[in-house]
């Protein structure tokens, strides 16, 4: 996957006769390390949607075909712009079959795909925000407005704080997999997948996102959920937790897309919060209160075994979080099996190393799938989606 990247913010410039944005950004894979060199030119798209107004148009920067091409690292445009007040910048492949716009797209293509981004220009007054945000389409062809998985990133070169391949592929497959109108007969060897969203007989379900970053994962798990939830997952609870340093990114991601669900005839059924987690003190069982008391049926972390030096604290925290569920319904017949979906892009062979602590910490493989993840003029990759459950 290939991901359109502002490496500053737009730049809004004003003179007596029009006025004009400027952008500066790449394309690049999630972390940043390799730049889309295409066999062939791309053509880009920039669109610039208008304030509401009652018409809705869109304006398409005229003059304009931006093209990316091999040996390109930058992009750097100028492009006029109209005079009515702007509302949504969006920089995209101009050929719908590279654009990462759905989890359909991601799921039925065959070849690499391109994430296109958004930023928000009603936001801008004195100065330029310095987030953007990521569109995803969770049932294509529904209603928009509820169907779509909106998360912001914040804008540069940096790495952190932006989606990453696994936890974006596994959204588009527990998506596809959930909400599409029709199942493929193949989907029997999927259940396993779709069944973990069943809930307990006795109590709500509780699921729980480790080092969820913007939290690309956990928002579209409860998005998946208030798209396709019945009376049973009514006040199901979703807990994202990180470090200190991801809070506000991830809050803000959680009240965005609360916002999306304010929709009439559509209350909210899924509760989700943030709460901060070290796994330096998970290990040792030292929660917050909202880890401390919830009973957390599933555990969910995407792109989390890049760094092996803290793979034993991550396991740790894994057994920790279902020795304190067991715990909690321990006295109510209905004792709580917490089990752990883990979603990762192989990077490095150091990364096995997980495997070997699980199984030392009384963990077993339940159920594995392996979707391959083609890449625009490179070799496919793969995400890797695995279930464990303690022996």
């Amino acid at each position: 996957m290939h991901y359109i990247r502002l490496l500053s913010p737009p730049r809004l410039r004003w003179d007596s006769k029009a006025s004009f944005l400027g952008l500066t950004f790449t394309i690049t894979t999630d972390l940043g390390d390799t730049f889309l060199s295409p066999l062939k030119p791309i053509s880009l798209q920039v669109l610039v949607s208008l304030s509401r107004l009652g018409d809705g148009d869109t304006f398409i920067a005229p003059q304009m075909a931006p093209i990316w091409q091999a040996g390109m690292r930058v992009l750097k445009l100028e492009l006029p712009l109209p005079s009515r007040a702007l509302d949504t910048l969006l920089i995209r492949p101009a050929d719908p079959r590279l654009c990462a716009a759905s989890a359909q797209d991601i799921m039925q293509s065959n070849q690499g795909l391109i994430v296109p981004v958004y930023v928000d220009l009603s936001a801008y007054g004195r100065d330029a925000p310095g987030v953007c945000f990521r569109r995803l389409d969770l049932r294509t062809g529904k209603n928009l407005g509820s169907n779509q998985l909106e998360v912001q990133e914040e804008i540069g070169e940096s790495i952190a704080r932006h989606i990453w391949d696994a936890g974006l592929v596994t959204v588009a497959m527990l998506a596809d997999l959930n909400l599409r109108e029709t199942n493929k007969q193949d989907d029997e060897s999927l259940k396993w997948l779709k069944n973990i969203f069943s809930p307990p007989a006795s109590r709500k379900l509780g699921i729980l996102e480790l080092g969820c970053g913007v939290g690309i994962l956990g928002l579209g798990i409860a998005t998946i959920l208030q798209i396709s939830a019945g009376p049973e997952l009514s006040g199901a609870s979703i807990l994202l937790t990180d470090l200190p340093e991801a809070e506000d990114q991830a809050v803000t991601n959680i009240r965005r897309q609360l916002a999306t669900y304010k929709t009439p005839g559509m209350p909210c059924v899924v509760n989700f919060q943030y709460e901060n987690l070290d796994w330096e003190d998970g290990r040792l069982g030292r929660f917050g209160p909202r880890v401390r008391s919830g009973i957390w049926d599933l555990v969910v972390l995407s792109d989390c075994t890049y760094n092996v030096d803290m793979l034993p604290l991550l396991v740790g925290t894994l057994s920790e979080l279902h020795a304190a569920s067991v715990q909690r319904t321990g006295n109510t017949g209905a004792p709580c099996e917490t089990k752990v979906l883990l979603a990762t892009k192989p990077r490095h062979r150091s990364e096995s190393a997980l495997f070997d602590f699980m199984v030392e910490s009384g963990w077993a493989i339940e159920n594995k799938i392996i979707l391959p993840l083609p890449v625009l003029a490179s070799e496919t990759e793969s995400v890797e989606i695995f279930l464990f459950s303690r022996y």
